[in-house]
């Protein structure tokens, strides 16, 4: 129950830092709404995949790889939506805000702990 809370959390957590994140950068169109549904898709690919390892540093290895992964597909799927120059820019920022955000929680939590 309590990985399912915390996959929960993470999920919502992410997706709200990344719609911030698109409505600063002034995206307003159909990219905003469908972010919701391709960052679901990749969030939970990616929350599944690393809750079956318990090896620290294999951990953070996938973590990085798996980052990696979901800022390409984010990208992709932004580009099937709609093309434009900035979509790579706009998968990095929303990733980056939402994994540096993130990791500041997780951090802030372990001390409170």
């Amino acid at each position: 129950m309590r990985e399912i809370t915390r996959l929960i959390v993470g999920v919502f957590l992410t997706m709200t830092i990344e719609l911030i994140v698109l409505y600063i950068e002034k995206v307003k169109d159909k990219r905003l709404w469908l972010s919701l549904p391709i960052n679901l898709f990749t969030n939970l690919l990616l929350n599944c995949s690393l809750s079956l390892i318990n090896i620290t540093w294999l951990y953070i290895v996938l973590l990085i790889l798996g980052e990696v992964l979901v800022f390409l597909i984010e990208w992709g799927m932004y580009q099937l939506i709609q093309k434009d120059n900035k979509n790579w820019w706009y998968s990095l920022s929303t990733n980056l805000a939402s994994f540096l955000l993130g990791s500041l929680f997780v951090y802030l939590l372990f001390l409170l702990v």
